[in-house]
């Protein structure tokens, strides 16, 4: 067995056996990030062992053992290079993980055609999402708040039921596309509309200011109104 060998076998056996991930799968992760016309793309995967021990006339006084692990996925789009770390080493880590830096890097794609215009000004918002005076209609921190926690609810429950085994099978895109364009006619004059704390990132990342400032606002409000309709949903049309 040669090294490149080798240096598979073990990253088999303490990295993706020990959290059910495959080869196959790893292909799945790179394949949703190279449809969206990136040029490059990689995965990186962390695993150290450490252990002391305090000793004191022979006798120990003292021990710690610690793990850091966690994989990391790098995007490249012409010249713009984005980055995404999860300390959690699963699928579904990899997935959110790729999500996020396929949001960032294709905000780069953004930035590099409309930064062709000698108008353009990035630090105007590049379509970031914000509150306040940052808001297209001036809606509070409040009323943005809740728009993005009950809009993220609403899409939730739509994803869910035209997925649900019981729903008519091959409508699902219809229903869910068309409801998201609902969602972005009611939250663009409220927010710019978020629900979906990756398509905030990439956008506040090349803006900077303000929008990284108030980007805290677009994880939290959807991850909760997430949380939300995925319990509306399952309480109300459970089997």
């Amino acid at each position: 067995m040669d090294t490149r060998e080798q240096l598979l076998s073990t990253a088999q056996s303490f990295l993706l056996a020990p959290h059910d991930l495959e080869t196959g799968k790893l292909e799945g992760v790179f394949g949703s990030l190279l449809k969206h016309r990136l040029d490059y793309a990689d995965l990186y995967f962390q695993y150290a062992r450490s252990e002391g021990w305090s000793l004191e006339e022979g006798i120990v006084k003292s021990g710690s053992f610690s793990i850091d692990q966690g994989v990391g996925v790098r995007a490249i789009a012409g010249e713009k290079t984005a980055f995404a770390y999860s300390d959690e080493i699963s699928l579904p880590a990899l997935e959110d993980a790729a999500r996020a830096t396929r949001a960032i890097a294709a905000a780069g794609v953004l930035y590099v055609i409309a930064s062709g215009s000698a108008s353009f000004d990035v630090h105007a918002g590049f379509a970031s999402n914000g509150y306040g005076a940052n808001s297209p209609g001036g809606y509070n921190l409040l009323a943005g708040f809740v728009a993005e926690v009950v809009l993220t609810a609403f899409f939730l429950i739509v994803i869910m039921g035209a997925t649900d085994n019981r729903a008519p099978k091959g409508f699902a895109p219809i229903a869910i596309g068309l409801c998201l364009t609902l969602i972005h006619l009611v939250g663009i004059p409220v927010t710019n509309v978020s629900v979906n704390p990756a398509r905030s990132t990439g956008p506040a990342i090349f803006a900077g200011g303000w929008a990284l400032q108030q980007l805290w606002m677009f994880w939290v409000a959807p991850l909760i109104g997430g949380a939300l309709g995925g319990g509306l949903y399952k309480a109300l049309f459970g089997e």
